[in-house]
């Protein structure tokens, strides 16, 4: 292939490009034909995994993925789903420009997770937004689904689907990024030539109102705190006692994106036409209670800041990893089930 052909060669982020076009990629980069096959691959529990042992070749699998003879509790197959903008702008791009100038209003539901970097795509309603002024799009985000990512699991399948031992919960280190991401490129569409009212991001919480102003409360503000406390000490010397290794660190741990810290409080005061929540978004800690606590803990400063690097789980319901939710984004099937279906 010539060498121009490579130079412009990317899907967008919410592209949903035709089987055609992603065969002639594949070709281009010389990826086999089994990848066609990796969507429809069942997930099985660890031990299952290891009784079938290593893939024969590379590009190869175990018939025992598709058809198992060896025992099993369940197994789960992801369900690939793209974003509601994603889907909007590829309808939208199907229509001749004198119809699509004649949609006033776009209500886009992002109820479940989907793939590559949904809360990116709101960049590719930009020249959707300039062309047609008048249209209105809000986008309302499920943020327990969506942004903390409670229904995705591990391949301790049985252990989800088996007395609920695998407890669900809030990660920090998947909500704060997340959160942070979904909220800046929002603003970023906004700010984009178009007029502030066009596109708005809505947060909905659904049942679980209590639980998300607890993770505010808890993470995100908690976070926040954090993060001013060490620039205040940074700037002021009171981190000399540590290692350039342990600054780097703690500079590393409580990083966050430049505008953030602003989107919050955006929300949080409800200022912004662009940022709203059906939920508490909850108050902000004062940093000077951190630097004080830091001053006073007997342990010294590097365990202070140590002891703030993985904060206790907030749990949420257990429900969101029964059967019934999990179904959602999961095709699920008990080896009872799999040997039904084979009669």
């Amino acid at each position: 292939y010539p060498v121009e052909e490579f130079f412009n060669l990317k899907f967008e982020n919410w592209a949903i490009p035709t089987r055609s076009r992603v065969e002639y990629v594949l070709s281009l980069l010389g990826i086999p034909d089994f990848v066609w096959k990796l969507p429809d691959m069942w997930m099985y529990n660890l031990a299952f995994h290891h009784d079938v042992g290593d893939n024969p070749s590379p590009g190869q699998f175990s018939e025992q993925y598709d058809h198992p003879t060896l025992d099993f509790t369940f197994r789960m197959r992801e369900k690939i789903g793209f974003s509601a903008v994603a889907i909007a702008i590829r309808f939208l791009d199907l229509l001749p420009s004198h119809q699509r100038t004649q949609i006033r209003t776009l209500d886009l539901h992002e109820d479940l997770p989907s793939v590559n970097k949904p809360s990116l795509h709101g960049d590719g309603l930009i020249p959707l937004l300039k062309e047609n002024p008048l249209l209105r799009v809000e986008r309302r985000v499920n943020i327990v689904n969506c942004i903390m990512d409670a229904l995705c699991t591990s391949l301790r399948i049985d252990d989800v689907l088996m007395a609920n031992r695998y407890p669900c919960y809030v990660d920090e280190m998947v909500l704060i990024p997340e959160l942070s991401c979904w909220l800046l490129n929002s603003l970023w569409v906004a700010n984009a030539g178009i007029s502030a009212e066009c596109f708005s991001l809505f947060l909905e919480s659904g049942p679980l109102a209590d639980h998300c102003t607890e993770a505010f409360n808890k993470f995100v503000h908690g976070e926040i705190a954090l993060n001013q406390a060490l620039n205040e000490c940074l700037e002021s010397g009171l981190l000399e006692g540590l290692s350039v290794g342990q600054v780097k660190e703690l500079t590393r741990w409580h990083w966050m994106e430049e505008g953030f810290q602003g989107a919050i409080m955006q929300l949080m005061r409800q200022t912004s036409s662009t940022l709203r929540c059906d939920f508490n978004p909850g108050l902000p800690k004062n940093p000077q209670t951190v630097v004080q606590e830091m001053k006073a803990h007997p342990e010294g400063l590097w365990e202070y800041w140590l002891g703030h690097r993985y904060l206790e789980e907030l749990p949420l319901p257990d429900h969101l990893h029964e059967r019934e939710s999990l179904a959602l984004i999961y095709d699920i099937q008990s080896q009872e089930e799999y040997l039904q279906s084979q009669r």
